[in-house]
């Protein structure tokens, strides 16, 4: 009797397993419902603003992103090449800038000299040759004092005039200090190749007419220590005989 009542139990069990197996398989609905979900949202479509990335800024155009204002570059002042100079300095320094970039030319003789000069001071930041301090300086005291010689190397020192040097304000201290400038660059010439050339001293006369490069000159004067001995090594031969004549004289 037992066994026949646990078979009974065992049977009745089962059927139970498959009915509610089968229940469940036909009524899916059911479990999803007993699950839990996460909301969903609703997102609108994307816009031509979302893509290219300009919401907000209606003066955008479209396609192309616009910079970040840390993302755009500021560029850097230029270095101002004046300003080492001294404080007296400086408006003269200027001054020539505006002259030796002018248009009109009243200083130089020609445009190759005025070039090389404007090479060399643009070099120096157009630092003076002939004034420290707003004031004259040393080696112009001393190229004045080796002009004043010009006689004894066979020149004339009238060929040789010297500047204002104390003219008030910045604009005739400037062209004052061009204009010694040329004339140290023409005594130098004078004092290599001589004043004339040999075409109209003669064909009996032997001259040197090669002239000292400009540049060569400026730079001498420049970082001489002794500006009188600088000078004087323009002259042929270290001498002060300007030509020789064909007896074999020296002439002044």
């Amino acid at each position: 009797m037992r066994g026949a009542r646990y078979d009974r139990i065992l049977a009745g069990t089962a059927l139970t397993l498959v009915l509610t197996f089968a229940s469940a398989h036909a009524q899916p609905d059911l479990l999803e419902a007993k699950m839990p979900l996460p909301e969903q949202s609703v997102v609108p479509p994307p816009t031509a603003a979302d893509v290219t990335g300009t919401a907000g800024n209606s003066s955008a155009t479209p396609g192309m992103a616009t910079p970040s204002d840390s993302a755009v570059a500021v560029p850097e002042p230029a270095p101002d090449p004046l300003a080492a100079l001294d404080p007296a300095d400086r408006p003269i320094a200027e001054k020539m800038r505006d002259l030796l970039t002018a248009k009109v030319d009243r200083i130089f003789p020609n445009r190759k000299e005025r070039s090389v000069v404007e090479t060399f001071y643009q070099n120096h930041n157009f630092a003076p040759l002939w004034f420290e301090h707003g004031v004259v300086n040393a080696r112009a005291k001393a190229a004045i004092e080796r002009l004043r010689l010009a006689d004894a190397d066979g020149l004339d020192l009238k060929d040789y005039k010297l500047p204002s040097f104390d003219a008030a304000g910045a604009d005739a201290l400037a062209e004052a200090e061009l204009k010694f400038t040329v004339t140290m660059l023409t005594f130098a010439r004078h004092l290599q190749a001589g004043r004339f050339p040999q075409s109209r001293v003669g064909k009996d006369i032997e001259m040197p007419q090669v002239p000292p490069d400009p540049a060569v000159v400026l730079t001498s004067i420049s970082d001489a220590s002794d500006l009188a001995k600088a000078l004087d090594a323009f002259s042929p031969q270290s001498s002060r005989a300007d030509f020789t004549c064909a007896d074999g004289t020296g002439t002044r």
